[in-house]
């Protein structure tokens, strides 16, 4: 099968041949549809990934990208209640199934997780093989193309839970990337109100003007005052953590979604403006199984969520440039690429 390749940390990736693994008695086997592609994949090219988690152990390359994806099961194990035929959503964070988190519904937290396209083979490629529990079910009224936006739905999702309610207050979201902008539609589903994205890239920005039109999005968090209840943090960087603080009123609380690595915070210079207003910092970790049964009801419930994905679509052949970009910074927005052709609904 086709599949694009990353070979050498620090090169592009490259679009080539790798072979189809059977699915053992708990996995099923994934014809892919549609795969979404973007900051991931460009951690993994640039080699960063030990910033992230310095303790785990590097993937052996080459390795198959791809983090999300969207497909039909062709083939499942004696043990799978997915069966052939249907249609799912490809979560690419692979818990153990096994530890306390994972037996607790807390799937998120499995300290033995590992991520497709980072840690092992992703699903950048015409067909992945993986454990059933990955995959989720979709209705035929979400189209192949919006199917990887569940991963984004639901980790956003998992954010507003952590808060709690936001209905009748306001909000501010710092980095309108993938998250951010997805987490600022949820809030305007919730019931939020103002709801403001900080967003400095232009690329992005232009992006959100046009999925959020009833939504301000500022170039940058310095116009903002403390007068916020939440603000939920998705800019991967420290100076996004710091906004999210200053931006808040007594009692707010900030919802971390990204993963910083090696990075330092100013803390002592944030002391005042978090310890004497007791702020509350909340980190959000990616989603667990509920969260995202949850949102592929949402997606198909709410037309103006999916409206929020009018990704470009990028034939199989284009992926690895497309990565490249990303890694090079000459992208920002997401693509969907279509593995297996864009011929699937």
């Amino acid at each position: 099968m086709r599949a694009v390749q990353l070979v050498a940390e620090g090169k592009s990736p490259v679009l080539g041949d790798a072979q189809v693994r059977p699915p053992k008695a708990d996995e099923v086997l994934v014809k892919v549809g549609s795969v979404y592609v973007g900051t991931r994949e460009r951690s993994s090219v640039s080699g960063n990934r030990a910033n992230y988690w310095p303790d785990r152990p590097k993937p052996g390359l080459p390795i198959i990208l791809g983090y999300q994806a969207g497909g039909t099961v062709i083939q499942a194990g004696a043990d799978s209640p997915i069966k052939e035929g249907s249609r799912v959503f490809v979560n690419g964070f692979v818990d153990c199934g096994k530890c306390d988190a994972c037996m607790d519904g807390q799937q998120n937290l499995c300290p033995h997780h590992s991520l497709l396209g980072i840690d092992v083979d992703g699903c950048l490629a015409e067909q992945v093989t993986l454990p059933w529990r990955c995959v989720f079910p979709v209705p035929d009224s979400i189209p192949m193309k919006l199917i990887p936006a569940v991963s984004e739905v639901s980790t956003a999702l998992h954010g507003f839970r952590c808060a709690g309610s936001v209905a009748g207050r306001s909000v501010a979201v710092i980095g309108g990337g993938d998250i951010g902008a997805t987490a600022a539609k949820l809030a305007k589903l919730f019931g939020a109100k103002p709801v403001v994205v900080v967003e400095p890239a232009e690329e992005p920005r232009a992006r959100l003007k046009r999925i959020l039109p009833d939504i301000e999005i500022l170039p940058s968090a310095k116009g903002l005052k403390p007068e916020f209840d939440f603000a939920m943090e998705a800019s991967n960087v420290a100076s996004g953590i710091e906004d999210s603080i200053a931006c808040l009123r007594r009692n707010g609380k900030a919802i971390i979604f990204s993963a910083l690595g090696e990075t330092t915070l100013r803390f002592k210079a944030l002391y005042s403006e978090w310890h004497t207003r007791e702020i509350q910092i909340i980190a959000s970790n990616a989603k667990t199984p509920v969260d995202v049964r949850d949102s592929i009801d949402l997606l198909a419930k709410h037309a103006e969520l999916r409206a929020a994905f009018d990704l470009e679509s990028v034939a199989m052949e284009g992926a690895a440039q497309v990565i490249a970009d990303f890694a090079a910074y000459k992208r920002r927005v997401p693509v969907c690429v279509f593995p297996a052709g864009q011929t699937e609904k």
